[in-house]
């Protein structure tokens, strides 16, 4: 049976992997790119570091502003005149903005993200190229 730290590691390397597989999708698909988020979002949340990857995002000015910005849509979004659904429908669009922290503290070196940024790059020619 696997114990706990050897699950975190393993989800610790499919998360980097899930983020390069993100960085090819993102400019050729969208259902794609909804499997491999909620890919990702179960790896970061298996891996465990819970604190140190809350004190990575504390400390980046980029994942604490989309947080701030989350949170007053959501605020905002509670004083609407809109019906329930039109509500539920616009904070789904912005959820988006959570993934900036959770890449953000995502434990990826520098070789993954220049693999994850190459990766989107062949995917924007192959896309601009058919």
């Amino acid at each position: 049976m696997m114990s706990i730290q050897s699950l975190a590691i393993h989800a610790d390397r499919l998360t980097r992997w899930t983020a390069v597989a993100l960085g090819f999708s993102i400019p050729i698909s969208v259902a794609l790119d909804n499997v491999l988020v909620a890919l990702l979002l179960l790896c970061w949340a298996t891996s465990g570091q819970y604190r140190e990857r809350l004190a990575v995002i504390r400390n980046n000015p980029v994942a604490v502003l989309a947080c701030v910005l989350f949170v007053l849509y959501a605020g905002g979004a509670l004083y609407s005149m809109g019906g329930r659904g039109d509500v539920l429908h616009s904070l789904d669009k912005v959820t988006v903005l959570l993934l900036i922290p959770i890449l953000i503290s995502a434990p990826l070196d520098q070789k993954a993200r220049d693999l994850a940024l190459h990766a989107f790059m062949a995917a924007v020619v192959i896309t601009l190229v058919l």
